[in-house]
């Protein structure tokens, strides 16, 4: 299973889109290039070396890239 999804409203799912577009407009992360997200992805991975492969999987469920390029 990749994710348990609560059930939410009208009202619950409003809220959830205005933290999201907050996030996307003034996080890091978005202002991040694919090349520096990836970076901090491999760095997150060599230390936690246990869940390289759920990080890589979750990462090619996300964005759809083959696994082998997510290891």
């Amino acid at each position: 299973m990749l994710a348990e999804v609560a059930e939410a409203g009208a009202a619950d799912v409003d809220l959830a889109v205005q933290a999201a577009r907050r996030a996307f407009e003034s996080g890091k992360w978005a202002k991040m290039s694919a090349r520096d997200r990836g970076r901090v992805l491999y760095k997150v991975s060599q230390l936690n070396p246990e869940r390289t492969q759920e990080i890589a999987e979750l990462e090619t469920a996300d964005n759809g890239k083959p696994l082998r390029d997510s290891l």
